[in-house]
């Protein structure tokens, strides 16, 4: 990763999460997120894209609910 620039990583998170592509999108938002707000916080300021990552993991989280629930529906 250059440092001084935005995080590659948040802007793939909210990209992931925006194109879905099933639960695979979804989980990979979700940790390309968690790992960009890592990667942003340990950079001492030199990295931006939190706002990015952050949005990234909670559409990636929020689109897992309805599959998750329809998986405990369906083996309850």
């Amino acid at each position: 990763m250059v440092a001084g620039g935005t995080n590659s990583m948040a802007v793939t998170s909210l990209v992931m999460s925006i194109l879905w592509l099933g639960w695979l999108g979804s989980i990979l938002g979700l940790i390309f997120g968690l790992k960009a707000m890592d990667e942003i916080d340990s950079s001492n300021g030199l990295q931006t894209g939190k706002a990015l990552a952050i949005a990234g993991t909670i559409i990636s989280a929020i689109s897992l609910i309805p599959p998750v629930i329809f998986i405990i529906l369906l083996f309850n």
